[in-house]
């Protein structure tokens, strides 16, 4: 059985009645209800002078608790596990790839806690000049 305390406001409710429930009624609330906390994933997206670099913290999982992909430029992280002593929960992280980056040089490594996936980048592509002589 869940009991449920909420606070009725008649319409003479006065300002110092309104302060007072604001400032009490949080106390009862967290004594009856219980708290769902949220949580939420840090990353970090490292620019070197070859590669991006991914990390996604994401401690008590195993390299197997992930799941990378690529679809259409778009790399996703996911992960369906929950482990309850590091209040992780399922999520999916994604990045957009730079134009000309290719999946054949993508790595991805899992140490102490975090996840790390190396995104090369692209050759910078110079378009070839042709010159045609007038005839």
């Amino acid at each position: 059985m869940t009991i449920s305390l909420t606070t009725y406001r008649t319409p003479t409710t006065n300002r110092l009645d309104s302060l007072l429930d604001s400032l009490f009624d949080p106390l009862f609330a967290s004594a009856t209800t219980p708290i769902k906390r949220t949580f939420s994933t840090n990353t970090h997206v490292s620019n070197e002078s070859d590669k991006y670099i991914i990390s996604v913290a994401a401690p008590g999982l195993d390299k197997e608790d992930f799941s990378i992909t690529v679809t259409d430029g778009v790399l996703s992280v996911s992960v369906e596990k929950t482990v309850t002593e590091f209040e992780t929960s399922p999520f999916t992280k994604t990045w957009t790839l730079p134009d000309g980056a290719t999946v054949e040089g993508l790595k991805a490594d899992y140490k102490q806690g975090i996840l790390r996936v190396t995104v090369p980048k692209p050759e910078d592509v110079v378009p070839k000049t042709t010159t045609i002589e007038v005839g």
